[in-house]
């Protein structure tokens, strides 16, 4: 992949920003509004209703508990919604050039860039989410807040990325709440 898209992609992890692309979808009725919040407002993921974000430019949708902000950098957009005090929740959508296509190495070497020193990947195994196959990793924080942990879904479609992530307290990141956003992608055909 090239160096230039690969350290987009980790930039807009890091980083945030007050620009929002998305048209929103209330799960409950349908309804659209002409796009989201973007005022990265706290909201409370648990406990509280999901709703669809649909983002047509990246051709994908996920349920999300609230406002997100948004990050776009090199052709990468990322989508975080804050659940203060327990996490973040995380959507990426990127797209490889014709020549560099994405690949499960390259995924796995981003999400390892992810985890900085004090943190470990636990676990990684494959998953499926309505029907399209990605990989899963569980990964520890053994810094200064061993409470924290983080989960990151990765998905390569096409010529595009898909990633999930959250980042919060383990009982947050278990939480029925969460596991919905996890499952909740849905690509559009092209």
């Amino acid at each position: 992949m090239n160096s230039r898209l690969f350290a987009a992609l980790l930039l807009l992890v890091l980083t945030g920003t007050n620009d929002c692309f998305a048209k929103e979808t209330d799960s409950s009725s349908g309804a659209i509004s002409s796009d989201a919040s973007s005022t990265g407002t706290v909201s409370q993921a648990v406990g509280r209703k999901l709703r669809k974000v649909s983002f047509p430019k990246d051709s994908f949708s996920v349920l999300m508990p609230g406002d997100f902000t948004t990050v776009e950098k090199a052709g990468v957009r990322t989508y975080t919604c804050a659940d203060y005090p327990h996490g973040l929740i995380t959507a990426i959508c990127a797209t490889s050039s014709e020549n560099s296509p994405f690949t499960p190495v390259v995924l796995k070497e981003l999400v390892e860039k992810l985890t900085p020193n004090k943190k470990q990947i636990d676990k990684e195994s494959t998953v499926k989410v309505n029907g399209i196959e990605g990989t899963q990793w569980d990964i520890t924080n053994n810094g200064d807040a061993p409470q924290d942990g983080c989960q990151v879904r990765g998905f390569i479609v096409g010529r595009r990325l898909y990633i999930l992530m959250v980042y919060g307290t383990k009982p947050w990141i278990e939480s029925d709440a969460i596991k919905q956003f996890m499952n909740s992608l849905e690509v559009a055909s092209e």
